[in-house]
C-alpha cells in the first residue's frame, strides 16, 4: 500500500474518531448536528426551544429527542438535554424525518411520539403516591416489596404545597391578622393572631393549612367559577380560642403574610385502593392540574368537575378522552363525528361535594385540561 503523510493520517484518524463518536448517538440523531444544553432552574421544554431553536412549537422535537424526560413539564435543574438545530430529528423506526409541528398536531390527536415508552399500569391493584421529602428532611430507604405486590408509585414534587378551594370553602376560609411579634412575615415557630368566620367550629390544637389564593378555574362547557388553585404556605395549630384567637406556624414552605387564608388540616393522600373496572359515571370534565401545566402526563395531580353528588369515590377509576371531530360525508351530504380519541386514565383520590382530585395513571397521548372523562365507554 502506498504510504500517506503523516498529516493526512492524522486527520483520518480525527475523521475516523468522529465517525466513531456520531455512531454512539441514537439512531434517530445520527444524522443531526445534535448539541447538549443543561437545564438551569426554570427552564421549561417551551423556552428551551424558543431560545435554542428560535421557535417555542418545536419543544415536542426536543421531547423526542430526549426519551429520559418522561413527563415534558418535569424537567429539572442539572439535567442535560439534547436539541437538535431545526427541531427536527429522525424516528429510529422508519428513518423519516418528523418535523416538531408533525409531533405537536400527532400529540393534539392523542398520538405518542415515536419511541415514546408508555409504561402499561395493568393488572392495576393500587397507587402509592410518592410523598414529597421535607426541606432539611434526609430521604428515608424505602421498605422493599415483595414480587407479588403491584403497587403503581405515581406523584407530583408539589402534592402538599398546592392545592384546591371551591368559592363557598373560600368564603368560609379562616384568615391571619398579625405576628404577635410585629414581623412582615411569619415562619416555623412564629406566634399569629387569627379570626374564623365561624367560631364555633374551631378548637384549641386544631390544625390548619395556611394559603394565599392562585389561579380561578371556570367550566370549560359552563363557564361558571368553579373556584381556585390555591398555593400552601405552611401549617399551623390554634392555641386559643377565647377573645381574639391565636395560633403557631407548626410548618412553612414560604413566608406567611397577614392576609393569610386558613383552611381545615388533612393529611395528604398516601395511598389509593384502584376499582378493577371504569366506573360508570356521567361524563365530565378536567377543571385544571395541580401545577397549572398546559400538557399534562402520567402523575400529575388533577382536579375534575364530579363530586360524590355525581356518584363518585375515592379509587373510580375514569377514561380520559377528546372527542371525535366531525367531517363531511361526501356520499351522503352529511357532517358525521368520527371516534373518541382516547388520552389515557385516571384514579380519582379525593372527593368533594361537586369536585374531585385524581391523578393521571396512564398517558396515550398529550392531555389538557378541559379534555373529557368518563366511565364505561
Amino acid at each position: 500500500d502506498e504510504k500517506q503523510p503523516a498529516g493526512k493520517q492524522d486527520a483520518e484518524k480525527k475523521d475516523a474518531g468522529k465517525g466513531e463518536e456520531k455512531s454512539k448517538l441514537p439512531e434517530a440523531v445520527k444524522k443531526a448536528e445534535v448539541f447538549t444544553y443543561v437545564v438551569v432552574k426554570r427552564d421549561t421544554l417551551w423556552d428551551i426551544s424558543k431560545r435554542h431553536l428560535n421557535n417555542p412549537f418545536k419543544w415536542p422535537g426536543i421531547w423526542k429527542l430526549n426519551p429520559q424526560i418522561v413527563n415534558p413539564d418535569l424537567i429539572y435543574p442539572g439535567d442535560i438535554v439534547r436539541i437538535a438545530p431545526g427541531g427536527e430529528v429522525e424516528a429510529g423506526s422508519t428513518g423519516k424525518k418528523e418535523s416538531a409541528a408533525t409531533l405537536t398536531a400527532e400529540a393534539e390527536n392523542g398520538k405518542t411520539p415515536v419511541d415514546l415508552k408508555v409504561v402499561a399500569l395493568e393488572p392495576e391493584k393500587r397507587v402509592v403516591l410518592e410523598q414529597p421529602v421535607e426541606e432539611g428532611a434526609s430521604a428515608k430507604q424505602a421498605p422493599a416489596k415483595s414480587a407479588e405486590a403491584e403497587d403503581t408509585k405515581v406523584g407530583s414534587p408539589t402534592l402538599d404545597r398546592k392545592g384546591f378551594v371551591s368559592n363557598y370553602d373560600l368564603d368560609s376560609s379562616g384568615i391571619v391578622l398579625e405576628s404577635k411579634e410585629k414581623k412582615h412575615f411569619a415562619s416555623k415557630g412564629d406566634e399569629v393572631f387569627v379570626s374564623f368566620k365561624k367560631k364555633g367550629d374551631v378548637k384549641p390544637g386544631g390544625r390548619y393549612f395556611v394559603y394565599t389564593v392562585g389561579e380561578k378555574i371556570t367550566h370549560p362547557s359552563t363557564k361558571k367559577e368553579m373556584g381556585y388553585i390555591v398555593d400552601i404556605l405552611g401549617v399551623l395549630e390554634v392555641t386559643r380560642v377565647t377573645g381574639v384567637m391565636e395560633g403557631k406556624v407548626e410548618k412553612s414552605f414560604k413566608e406567611i403574610a397577614n392576609g393569610a387564608r386558613l383552611m381545615p388540616y388533612k393529611e395528604t393522600v398516601k395511598e389509593v385502593l384502584l376499582a378493577d373496572t371504569f366506573t360508570n359515571v356521567r361524563d365530565g370534565y378536567i377543571l385544571a392540574s395541580l401545577e397549572s401545566r398546559m400538557f399534562l402526563s402520567k402523575g400529575d395531580v388533577v382536579y375534575i368537575d364530579i363530586g360524590a353528588s355525581g356518584g363518585i369515590k375515592t379509587g373510580n377509576k375514569l377514561r380520559i378522552y377528546r372527542l371525535g371531530e366531525f367531517v363531511d360525508d361526501p356520499i351522503s351530504g352529511k357532517s358525521v363525528q368520527l371516534s373518541d380519541v382516547e388520552l389515557g386514565e385516571l384514579v380519582v383520590m379525593e372527593v368533594g361535594t361537586a369536585t374531585s382530585s385524581a391523578i393521571i395513571t396512564k398517558s396515550l397521548g398529550a392531555i389538557h385540561a378541559a379534555d373529557r372523562i368518563g366511565g364505561v365507554k
